[in-house]
């Protein structure tokens, strides 16, 4: 067994096999098998956690392909999960979390622009 297969029998509490992998992932089980040798890529964990009803940030993290920390990244300030945050409130944060100042200053601008615009056509 692998580390991988060892973490989802682990989990599950009953045997994970790399037949039942494969069926999982939609290959053969040579395939499943050259995959958890090479060691299981993110987007299959993900894949096979959800099929086996277990948390894909559980098996990333313990399987080594996230930090602790990184997983925490997905709760804001305010404990707010990305996964209840709005369009909007998601696109706010990326541009605050990424974009250098100059960008979020023409971004200000441009939403001034469009302030003054609507105040302009609606008086």
């Amino acid at each position: 067994m692998s580390k991988e297969t060892d973490w989802f029998t682990s989990m599950a509490k009953r045997r994970v096999t790399v037949t039942e992998i494969a069926e999982i992932l939609g290959v053969s089980r040579r395939t499943a098998t050259n995959r958890v040798n090479d060691g299981l890529s993110a987007d299959e964990l993900i894949v096979i956690s959800r099929e086996l009803e277990m948390s894909p940030i559980h098996a990333l993290v313990e399987l080594g392909k996230i930090t602790v920390e990184e997983a925490l990244d997905f709760v804001d300030g305010d404990g707010r999960l990305l996964t209840s945050a709005s369009t909007e409130e998601l696109i706010f944060q990326l541009a605050i979390d990424s974009l250098p100042a100059s960008k979020l200053i023409d971004l200000g601008n441009d939403g001034r622009d469009r302030v003054t615009r609507m105040e302009e056509d609606n008086p």
